[in-house]
């Protein structure tokens, strides 16, 4: 699965630990707003309940905020070995929080994804979901979900 941020196409590991980043740091301030701590929160908790049987992720998550540039190479390393097999609850809060922390941004396209070969993937952006099928030559499925 790839992502389009910033004008160039990366996968949905730098989604995710964008949304982390930018969690953390509006957490970091007394005035961060509560909706992107508790939507940071929601990442946290998924990402959490996909690395359910892994203790290294586990405590990379837990420590992150107080460490990320110890704990962040480890998080991207776990999700990176997930490859296409991406819990979508996670890409759907790290959108969540992305949304909250960057409207502008997300308004602006700034974070449009392509879950190519994904299957029944759905990605809400509390604006509804659009979601085109293309049915590629070879008999496959080609899934472009609009956010």
């Amino acid at each position: 699965m790839t992502s389009q941020a910033w004008g160039r196409v990366v996968e949905s590991v730098s989604l995710i630990m964008v949304a982390l980043a930018a969690g953390a740091l509006r957490g970091a301030g007394d005035s961060a707003a509560d909706a992107v701590k508790d939507a940071c929160g929601g990442l946290v908790s998924a990402l959490k309940r996909m690395f359910a049987r892994n203790r290294v992720a586990q405590v990379a998550i837990d420590e992150y905020a107080a460490n990320p540039e110890m704990n962040g190479p480890v998080i991207e390393a776990c999700l990176a070995q997930v490859g296409n097999g991406m819990d979508q609850t996670v890409i759907s809060a790290a959108i969540e929080v992305l949304r909250l922390a960057d409207p502008d941004g997300l308004a602006a396209g700034k974070y449009a994804l392509n879950l190519e070969g994904s299957k029944g993937a759905q990605v809400n952006n509390s604006g509804g979901n659009t979601q085109i099928n293309q049915v590629n030559n070879s008999g496959g499925n080609t899934q472009n979900i609009r956010l």
